[in-house]
């Protein structure tokens, strides 16, 4: 069992390092995409890097916070990992804030017994409790753009655009079977499910859910991205059974033991 390791990272390059630096390992990979705008100190973390073993590198691109880049990126992962020379059999795409909960080893046999199953957060908008409901169908309701200094909202209605198109919503990390990438790194966009979203606002809360669902793998969906979430001191409990990835800035710590939090419900979104 081999894993990709897909990090987006645009700031705390201690941490990054550190990431890099637990991750690493000769039978996995590790691709990296650094923000165009990020801290020089970040960038140098990276620079440092290459050269080492199944170390690979997107070309910077310049991230928004609620734009069509972050999904871009993840979409350029699919397509740089699925045509390398190599091998590796799930992807992982993490923030440089991420930290693992389990040894790397336990990871790779836990996957190995999941026969291409596919952890994703993948939620039915129409099955929202209010106001997260209203709050999701809102970031598609106008026409959004990602200009230089960020997405911007343009007095363009688009709800008769996205309708029976834009259904599912859910978080942006997941673990991802080597045949569903390969899927979507050659699917179009229509046929993937997400040829309006460039015009949505924070579509990468929206990127993966479409895909899976409009895919021939939307059966090997396991409703659970195995994510425990810490923002501010505040925990989230994002997952539910066997959290592997915590996410915490350097600002508010908080240690792996104390990361596990029980287990909460999750509904089919189909």
């Amino acid at each position: 069992m081999k894993i990709a390791y897909f990090i987006m990272a645009h700031r705390n390059a201690e941490q990054l390092d550190g990431l890099i630096g637990l991750l690493a390992s000769p039978a996995d990979i590790i691709l990296v995409h650094v923000d165009a705008g990020a801290d020089p100190a970040v960038h140098d973390v990276i620079r440092r890097r290459q050269g080492q073993p199944n170390f690979r590198v997107l070309p910077s691109r310049r991230m928004s916070w609620g734009g069509w880049s972050l999904a871009r990126a993840l979409l350029d992962a699919f397509v740089d990992l699925c045509a390398s020379p190599l091998d590796w059999d799930y992807l992982i795409n993490l923030s440089g804030q991420d930290m693992p909960l389990r040894p790397a080893g336990e990871l790779r046999d836990f996957l190995s017994r999941q026969n291409g199953a596919n952890f994703i957060d993948c939620r039915l908008i129409a099955a929202l409790p209010q106001p997260l409901r209203g709050v999701i169908k809102r970031r598609y309701h106008w026409l959004r753009l990602e200009l230089a200094r960020g997405p911007r909202r343009l007095p363009v209605p688009m709800a008769p655009v996205h309708r029976g198109r834009v259904k599912y919503y859910g978080s942006q990390w997941g673990m991802l079977s080597r045949a569903f990438c390969d899927w979507a790194a050659k699917a179009s966009p229509r046929e993937a499910g997400y040829s309006t979203l460039k015009m949505t606002f924070a579509p990468d809360e929206l990127l993966m859910q479409q895909m899976i669902m409009a895919s021939p793998f939307r059966d090997t969906l396991v409703n659970d991205n195995k994510r425990f979430v810490r923002f501010g001191g505040r925990r989230i409990p994002a997952c539910s059974g066997w959290p592997t990835w915590t996410r915490w800035t350097i600002r508010a710590p908080c240690s792996p033991a104390s990361s596990i939090r029980p287990s909460i419900p999750r509904s089919s979104p189909r």
